[in-house]
């Protein structure tokens, strides 16, 4: 320094330990020296697996060994230096609380505190091991300088939170997760306590339907059920995750035709009802999608018959070979007709009308898979959709929704229906004559009995084959 700079505060900082001097002399004046001696002294403090400059932040991360009772306990190596026969000791402090502090890597007793002498003093290993969830700071110094001291921040972790991915967002897990679908995933991630601590080597442990270690683990649920996501470090936090049935092809259940009839005159109907379709919703979380599936679907007809105009031979016989003869002619006439005629029976119209129902029944059958796969290529954003409701109704509704390709399916198999023959000689009459059969037969043998001659034998036209027209093309 020049006179100009003088005087000057200066700071000196030992990079070794012992006996030293610093020195100092005016330039050219070889006899113009100030000799100040100095004794170095150095405390140094090593937790396995921290580097030197995550002492203090972020500091060391431990388990709780009360709870994982096979982890190892934690090498502590201190060293101390300084001129050989120094004063004072060399102490370690800490929080009994958070930890215990050990001089051998097991067995033994903890040690209530750890103070020994400067002098002699060659270096030694202890060992730490953690009792509960926590902070402490682990104290290295020397009571013979005030600034000779190493600390190190050491925290006993354990499990604060979980979440997982949405979107690409880490959120907050739910008390548990439902309609998760089968062989889907969800990515979670476990935060620790203290936050901004590391984990642990070899923590956290992950449980149920997760394995092994780590702080984030993909969970892929091959098992529907009740199921878990467990994750553990000194304390267990359990996720419930509720999965969907693994997706099968659902076929349409046939009800029962709903049936009436009356004396009134007319054509007998039958009229098909609109279907009812049951959906569920799966999500796959980690595709940020609900799938909808279909879990059942029911249809069905309603059928009238009207029998007024015609007579039972059944309910009110024939009484005179007239009547028996006109009866079994007019009934054998019924498929080459393709009419009722004054004698009929109210189980042949029936016969008649739920052959269209088995019709109906057979064109549905025939498009309901491309309609199925059709809806359950219908997807829609999880994060943007709470709850399986309203995944389900956002699923439904719009052109390409759910139940436009409900209605479309009942189109197809409408335009289909009525290309299917309904006159005489056609399937449907084949399946009333079928029925008037047994009426045939008893007239003759009233006839029989009575003496009377009535036309012989039954005509059996096929019924196969309800459905014998080309296919309408259909995409839904």
């Amino acid at each position: 320094f020049t006179n100009a700079q003088l005087p000057q505060t200066i700071y000196l900082e030992g990079d070794g330990c012992g006996v030293g001097e610093a020195s100092f002399s005016v330039v050219g004046l070889s006899d113009c020296v100030t000799n100040i001696p100095l004794q170095i002294f150095g405390a140094n403090a090593t937790l396995a697996g921290v580097a030197e400059a995550d002492e203090e932040s972020p500091g060391g991360s431990i388990a709780n060994r009360t709870v994982h009772t096979n982890v190892p306990r934690t090498m502590l190596t201190l060293e101390a230096c300084g001129p050989y026969g120094s004063p004072g000791n060399l102490i370690l402090t800490w929080d009994s609380s958070v930890v215990q502090i050990y001089a051998a890597p097991s067995g033994g007793t903890a040690l209530t505190q750890f103070v020994t002498p400067f002098h002699g003093f060659n270096g030694t290993n202890l060992y730490v091991e953690g009792i509960a969830p926590g902070t402490t700071t682990l104290s290295w110094s020397y009571s013979g300088q005030p600034n000779c001291t190493d600390n190190i921040q050491v925290s006993v972790v354990k499990v604060g939170t979980i979440q997982y991915k949405l979107n690409g967002i880490w959120t907050d897990v739910p008390a548990s997760f439902s309609d998760i679908g089968k062989d889907t995933s969800i990515t979670f991630r476990a935060l620790p306590s203290p936050a901004g601590a590391g984990w642990p080597a070899g923590f956290p442990q992950w449980g149920g339907d997760a394995t092994g270690s780590g702080p984030e683990k993909q969970v892929t649920f091959s098992t529907s059920g009740s199921r878990m996501v467990r994750v553990m470090c000194g304390n267990t936090i359990s996720v419930p995750v509720a999965v969907d049935a693994a997706n099968t092809a659902i076929t349409i259940t046939w009800d029962a035709a709903g049936y009436q009839s009356d004396s009134s005159t007319g054509a007998s109907t039958c009229v098909e009802r609109n279907y009812t379709v049951t959906y569920i919703a799966s999500a796959d979380i980690d595709a940020n999608k609900w799938l909808l599936r279909v879990s059942k679907i029911h249809g069905g007809v309603d059928i009238t018959v009207h029998t007024g105009g015609s007579r039972c031979p059944i309910a009110n016989p024939p009484t005179t070979e007239a009547e028996a003869v006109d009866a079994v002619t007019v009934m054998k006439g019924y498929y080459d007709r393709g009419s009722r005629g004054a004698w009929h029976t109210e189980a042949a119209s029936r016969a008649h009308e739920e052959y269209h129902y088995m019709e109906w029944s057979s064109i549905g059958d025939h498009y309901w898979p491309q309609t199925e796969a059709a809806i359950e290529s219908i997807t829609t954003t999880y994060h943007d959709h709470a709850t399986e409701a309203l995944a389900i109704a956002a699923m439904r509704c719009g052109a390409n929704g759910a139940d436009a390709k409900i209605a479309a399916h009942n189109a197809v198999c409408r335009t289909y229906w009525f290309t299917l023959g309904d006159s005489a000689g056609d399937r449907p009459y084949a399946a009333g004559q079928l029925s008037l059969n047994a009426a045939i037969i008893s007239v003759q043998n009233l006839a029989a009995a009575n003496g009377w001659v009535v036309p012989q034998g039954v005509d059996t036209p096929s019924t196969a084959d309800p459905c014998y027209q080309p296919w309408t093309a259909y995409d839904p």
